[in-house]
């Protein structure tokens, strides 16, 4: 979105660790937390920028997907995002 509205922008990242939800952590709160998580030493190495920071959560309806350990894990993933009941994919900057 930015280079489409003509604005220069770097990509940075943190090497961070991602813990996993808190006990009845939401999608959308899991996301919030993370962006901040990895927002947040960006910002202070940039402390004169602004900092976008933003998180994907994928999610079945009784559980939020991590990222996978090996092939076998994401195929699993993937097979049970195909079930009945669709999973949600959550956002926040």
């Amino acid at each position: 979105m930015l280079a489409e509205l003509g604005i220069a922008f770097t990509v940075k990242t943190a090497d961070v660790e991602e813990p996993a939800p808190d006990p009845g952590e939401g999608p959308a709160g899991y996301a919030m937390r993370m962006a901040t998580i990895k927002g947040r030493p960006v910002a202070e190495k940039c402390s004169k920028a602004i900092v976008i920071a933003a998180d994907t959560v994928v999610a079945l309806p009784d559980a939020i997907l991590g990222k996978p350990g090996d092939e076998a894990h994401a195929l699993k993933m993937l097979t049970d995002l195909t079930g009945a009941n669709p999973g949600e994919t959550t956002t926040h900057e």
